[in-house]
């Protein structure tokens, strides 16, 4: 099966929507603990964090979500997706970037540039100071 356009997008919106769902669904819990640690069934994300290691990071959240929810299968060709689902399960703390395929990457660092850009919109959106976070670097 080869890429998917439709379904790309499609990932990118369901992504959106689970990140702005959990800001929703978790306020109050970081209000009151001053942090933006969101628990999933597949791991610990601070939602603030961006730089570093992916691991437990917000890129981490979005590589997991995508993989966890069918996205990656849904949209990857056979080849592309095997090899992010290897990195998925080998190396648990890395994101799927392909060496081999510029175009794929570019698609994925679209998706891992805008979404944090989208979701430091939606914590201050929710009344959320981040202007000592990471996330404040920014546009």
């Amino acid at each position: 099966m080869p890429f998917n356009e439709n379904n790309y997008y499609k990932a990118f919106e369901d992504t959106e929507k689970f990140l702005k769902e959990s800001i929703i669904e978790n306020k109050s819990i970081w209000k009151k603990d001053k942090n933006f640690i969101l628990k999933t069934t597949f791991g610990e994300f601070d939602i603030s964090r961006i730089q570093g290691s992916f691991d437990g990071a917000l890129n981490g959240l979005i590589h997991h979500y995508l993989y966890n929810s069918g996205h990656y299968k849904n949209f990857l060709d056979t080849k592309d997706f095997e090899n992010c689902e290897k990195i998925t399960k080998d190396s648990p703390g890395s994101i799927c970037q392909p060496e081999d395929n510029d175009e794929l990457a570019e698609r994925l660092n679209q998706i891992h540039d805008e979404l944090p850009n989208f979701v430091k919109l939606e914590l201050e959106n929710a009344d959320f100071d981040v202007s000592d976070t990471e996330l404040v670097v920014l546009d």
